[in-house]
């Protein structure tokens, strides 16, 4: 679901249909790679004054021993609206 999610530049638009199927729109404004063992929980997690969206999935070198990606790429994006 989340393969593509690398290929996201600042300004592409995220929309994500909710249960009472409004569409919320955001726009991204930043992405970044983190070696899980490096990773900033304080950066990606905290707190923001407006709506925003954080997507995070494995990205990076994968060892083909542990069968594990070493990094997380994580997408940056705020809230701008919402459609029917």
């Amino acid at each position: 679901m989340f393969y593509r999610l690398g290929a996201l530049v600042p300004g592409d638009l995220i929309f994500v249909t909710l249960r009472d199927r409004y569409v919320a729109i955001f726009r991204v404004y930043a992405l970044a790679m983190y070696r899980k063992s490096a990773f900033p929980t304080d950066l990606v997690y905290r707190y923001s004054w407006w709506p925003s969206l954080r997507v995070i999935t494995c990205g990076g070198r994968f060892d083909a021993r542990t069968h594990h990606y070493l990094s997380d790429v994580v997408v940056f994006a705020r809230y701008i609206g919402a459609r029917r």
